[in-house]
């Protein structure tokens, strides 16, 4: 099942579509084409998870070519899957294949798909199989999904954008995620431009959505301060997910704790019976992330007798 932060990420993408499809594609790119609809895509499972439904497939129309008829997937991930690719490509194939135009018998969409990266990390945007030596236009399988990091988007840029027009101002919810998010001078902007919003309770979103999504990133406290007067108006739905943004951020801060003072012990009892630690092997210390690892390799430091059995060399 999506996690909180996908949801409020599908539901940031429908907020105004048309004003958002400049964004993530360029608005030279987004210019050639008009969203007509988004797509019922209740009868096409997504791969591996049977209970979802993909609500950002955007039926759009072309303006090159009247008789052109296609949809944009757009799927966010909070961390990087490196099997995301996979399920989307067979995702895209899917709605190729059962999705109908109605316009010609037998006429089937054309689906390009993006991935909305919320978190950052490296991950190619292409699947390449073909048989080596053999030319992939005879004989291969290549989709290209374009992938969206988030935090390499300078925030200032967006915000630019979005004051000149280029974009609307359904973007702003992903400003904490991007770049320079949580920098003083880009949360007074943020708010600057969120307080021009008309429709009180878009703005109320808004608001609640960059602070749910803040708790992805560091700086924020700042956005929770910054926000937590601004808006008396509220979300129900938005309000649920910043209650479980919350509750997650509290589980990986108590996790992160327990982390700490688990290398702390090791650390600790190393210093008692070896001294310092040789250079290096703090770092690799600092690398072990499962807590059961650093419990057991505390138990193992009483049966070792070096800090490069204890770590490896």
């Amino acid at each position: 099942m999506a996690n909180v932060f996908d949801q409020g990420a599908r539901y940031t993408i429908r907020l105004d579509i048309p004003r958002f499809l400049p964004w993530v594609l360029g608005p030279a790119t987004a210019a050639l084409f008009r969203f007509r609809e988004w797509l019922d895509t209740r009868s096409v499972p997504y791969p591996g998870d049977r209970d979802r439904v993909c609500d950002t497939a955007a039926g759009l129309d072309s303006l090159l070519n009247p008789d052109w008829l296609g949809a944009l997937l757009m799927d966010p991930q909070t961390t990087v899957d490196r099997a995301m690719l996979f399920r989307v490509g067979e995702y895209a194939i899917c709605l190729a294949r059962d999705l109908r135009c109605g316009r010609r018998p037998g006429e089937h969409y054309q689906v390009g798909a993006m991935v909305l990266n919320l978190t950052g990390g490296e991950q190619e945007g292409v699947l390449d199989m073909h048989l080596p030596g053999v030319d992939p236009l005879q004989l291969g399988l290549t989709f290209r999904v374009r992938i969206l990091r988030l935090s390499r988007m300078p925030a200032a840029d967006t915000l630019v954008g979005i004051a000149r027009g280029d974009w609307g101002r359904c973007v702003l919810p992903f400003v904490p995620l991007l770049h320079g998010g949580a920098d003083a001078d880009t949360i007074e902007e943020w708010k600057r431009l969120a307080a021009a919003e008309p429709d009180d309770r878009r703005r109320a979103d808004y608001a609640g959505l960059a602070q749910v999504f803040a708790t992805l990133r560091a700086g924020e406290q700042r956005w929770q301060e910054a926000l937590q007067e601004w808006n008396v108006l509220t979300s129900p739905i938005v309000e649920k997910w910043k209650a479980e943004a919350a509750e997650v951020a509290a589980a990986a801060a108590t996790r992160t704790a327990n982390l700490n003072e688990a290398r702390r012990i090791v650390v600790l009892l190393g210093r008692e019976r070896w001294g310092e630690p040789p250079a290096g092997k703090l770092a690799a210390l600092e690398a072990v992330s499962d807590l059961t690892a650093l419990e057991q390799m505390a138990v193992r430091l009483l049966r070792v007798n070096t800090w490069d059995e204890l770590l490896g060399t």
